[in-house]
């Protein structure tokens, strides 16, 4: 998933600076481990704003919309640190056959194909084709020969 820098222009244009803050600052806080983090009230406390306020902010599309933004921000810079992680998986003497795989789809050269068929079964099964198969497997419980 590639970042919308676009959009996020744009939303940034559209947001009010000071919600915005609050928006970069959330996420910011957002990215510490979850018992470093500040509570929801010290955060509107930060913002001087009331704690209602500070939810409905948050509950906001465009607030919302940006703060996935910032996360897809954040995936796109890491790409280079994982690519890289995959290369030294791949540049050994035993290359790792998951890592080739992964590789080779992202270059577009391993495509997963799934076949599904399906039939109408409907039209093959009668009445008299279940009394025959029953008729079948009871033969076959008694020990008799059931050849046709």
């Amino acid at each position: 998933m590639r970042t919308d820098y676009k959009r996020m222009r744009e939303l940034e244009q559209i947001i009010r600076p000071d919600k915005l803050q609050a928006c970069l600052r959330y996420y910011e806080e957002m990215s510490k481990p979850k018992g470093q983090r500040k509570s929801h009230k010290e955060l509107a406390e930060e913002f001087g704003i009331t704690e209602m306020t500070w939810w409905r902010w948050r509950q906001d599309p465009e607030f919302i919309e940006y703060l996935g933004l910032l996360s897809s921000r954040t995936v796109d810079a890491s790409l280079p640190v994982a690519t890289n992680a995959l290369l030294r998986m791949i540049d050994t003497t035993q290359p790792s056959s998951k890592a080739l795989e992964m590789y080779f789809k992202l270059l577009g050269m391993l495509n997963e194909k799934h076949t599904v068929e399906t039939r109408d079964l409907s039209a093959e099964i009668t009445e008299d084709a279940i009394k025959k198969q029953i008729e079948v497997l009871k033969a076959e419980l008694k020990g008799e020969d059931t050849k046709e």
